[in-house]
Parts: C-alpha cells; structure tokens; sequence
C-alpha cells in the first residue's frame, strides 16, 4: 500500500507544479490500487485496477482527444 501512496503523493505535487491536469488521473489510479491493497488485493489486482482507472480518469478529464 505504501507504493501506491508514494506514487499519488508524487502525482499530486507534479500536478501541483504544472497544473495542467498532466498527472491527476495516475493519481486517482494510484488511490484506486491503495484502497485495493487496502482490502487485500493482489498486486495484479492492483496494477489492473490503477490502469483502468487511470485510463476512465483521462477519458473524463480530457475527452477533448476523443473529439475530432
């Protein structure tokens, strides 16, 4: 679980920096895999979990590259 909240620690302060919405969907990703370790997922359990959301989060916070 650690890893997971180091890596949206790291997500956050980068968006922070930029704020660009550049890295704010690897860090719901990232939260997503830490409640999943939390309740005692495996790791690929987490790894698919933080890749679906992260990918769910870029499709809502920038559906702009949907749209030709």
């Amino acid at each position: 679980m650690v890893i997971w909240l180091v890596i949206l620690a790291i997500m956050i302060l980068i968006e922070a920096v930029t704020m660009g919405l550049t890295t704010v969907w690897f860090a719901l990703g990232a939260l997503g895999a830490a409640v999943v370790t939390g309740f005692g997922g495996g790791f690929w359990l987490q790894f698919t979990v933080f890749v679906i959301l992260s990918f769910l989060s870029m499709i809502v916070f920038r559906c702009d590259f949907l749209i030709p």
